[in-house]
């Protein structure tokens, strides 16, 4: 049902918007099939493993920034993280990476698939 809901209040903001779920500290957790990433100042961030499905794609990205020299951490981050960040992607098993090039209608850095994300999309 959390999911249901959550694909309903994204196509409330954005009709081809994909929803981001949130803990109950307001801390970004995952998407309703798939895990999210943020890159701020060249690091790729992504929520900690507690409170989330622990993907295949989301261990393979870990692997890949570790082979790129690109530094990968876990982390809690806020709605404002994702706002603020130079570029993000999500990732799962059918799609591998996908960039995110908005969020609530915001661009999220220029509103263009990063470096980094195609670095790791590439990979």
């Amino acid at each position: 049902m959390n999911f249901s809901l959550a694909d309903l209040e994204a196509r409330d903001v954005d009709p081809e918007g994909w929803p981001v779920l949130l803990d109950q500290k307001g801390n970004l957790t995952e998407g309703t099939a798939y895990n999210i990433f943020i890159v701020s100042n060249g690091i790729i961030r992504t929520p900690g493993d507690s409170a989330l499905l622990q993907g295949i794609s989301r261990g393979a990205v870990f692997e890949l920034a570790e082979q790129l020299g690109i530094p990968a951490v876990q982390e809690e981050l806020q709605p404002y993280d994702l706002y603020t960040a130079d570029e993000a992607f999500i990732t799962n098993t059918p799609m591998c990476a996908l960039p995110v090039t908005k969020a609530d209608n915001r661009p999220v850095g220029d509103g263009k698939p990063g470096p980094i994300t195609q670095q790791i999309l590439a990979a």
